[in-house]
């Protein structure tokens, strides 16, 4: 239904798109709308208690949600810290403090970044607060921790000087990757893992390929 915001609001717009236009009055758009003298749409009466429909299609400002100030205060920082803490159950300790990152903005959007030896990101878990909601920081921090562990515990792609582990023959190993052969058959087997309890979950399945490859050679060198 056509009500009378919506009708002043398709006057103001084609007085507007009248009068700055670049067209002239023969290439305009509306001119067979525009049955008076010229220009009868750009000398219309502005009415002032609404907008054009442009102004409808333009993206509202994101609301603010928290202060970002805050994140200066020590207090603050150790307080998300036990807040992570409380929402994973888990003790973070130092090792793990010194390659994570912790952030909130100003609109809301909690992240969690899990870093390597080298400072690259490895496992990333975010959460965005919905304009129309009320931010709860907690609730952020619950959200992004748990889709930052989801991406833990899948296998990495390391790189030159990746630290990672990958499952032997007997139990969870360290590795820096050097780019040999051995870090790719391992990245090609998806046994590349951020730690050793993450490389252990996936033991079964490393084996079952290890097996399968094993298996693959022993009958190519048969048929040499």
């Amino acid at each position: 239904m056509i009500d009378d915001k919506m009708a002043k609001m398709a006057i103001n717009t084609l007085k507007e798109y009248c009068n700055t236009s670049l067209k002239t009055c023969n290439k305009c758009a509306v001119k067979d709308a525009c049955c008076m003298p010229c220009r009868v749409f750009g000398n219309m009466n502005e009415i002032n208690d609404v907008g054009t429909f442009e102004n409808m299609q333009k993206s509202a400002k994101k609301p603010i949600k928290f202060d970002e100030t805050m994140k200066e205060s020590k207090d603050f920082m150790v307080y998300l810290w036990a807040l992570l803490e409380e929402v994973t159950e888990t003790t973070i300790g130092d090792y793990d403090r010194q390659h994570m990152e912790i952030d909130v903005n100003k609109y809301g959007k909690v992240t969690i970044d899990l870093k390597n030896n080298t400072g690259r990101v490895v496992a990333h878990g975010d959460a965005r607060c919905h304009p129309n909601d009320t931010f709860n920081i907690k609730t952020g921090m619950k959200i992004a921790a748990e889709r930052m562990i989801e991406e833990l515990k899948k296998s990495l792609h390391p790189r030159n000087d990746d630290s990672y582990y990958y499952m032997g023959d007997y139990g969870p190993v360290h590795r820096i990757c050097k780019d040999e052969f051995f870090d790719r058959l391992n990245d090609v087997m998806s046994n590349c893992f951020n730690n050793p309890a993450v490389a252990l979950e996936h033991e079964t399945e490393i084996r079952y390929r290890k097996e399968n490859i094993l298996r693959i050679i022993a009958d190519y060198m048969k048929k040499r």
